[in-house]
């Protein structure tokens, strides 16, 4: 994964976060978060994607959707992903 995740901050793309990867137990939370951790140890920046095809996925819950997948991640402003950055 990290030679992957290298080849991916060398390029310069965003990973995307997407609120449908959210659905898990919390017990697993340690491995769904993993690859993140990884990836932004190797220089990656990220974007969050609501994966909307409909407008009623944009309300109150995938703003606590992001809020915890940002905590567990341990992301920070630093690590986002600006279009146009590269």
């Amino acid at each position: 994964m990290k030679e992957m995740f290298q080849k991916t901050a060398a390029l310069g793309a965003g990973i995307e976060l997407n609120s449908s990867d959210m659905d898990f137990f919390v017990n697993a939370a340690d491995i769904v978060f993993r690859p993140f951790r990884i990836a932004k140890e190797c220089g990656c920046k990220f974007y969050l994607g609501g994966d909307a095809h409909t407008s009623g996925i944009f309300n109150n819950e995938i703003k606590l959707y992001f809020g915890i997948t940002l905590d567990l991640s341990e992301l920070s402003e630093e690590d986002k992903f600006i279009i146009g950055n590269t």
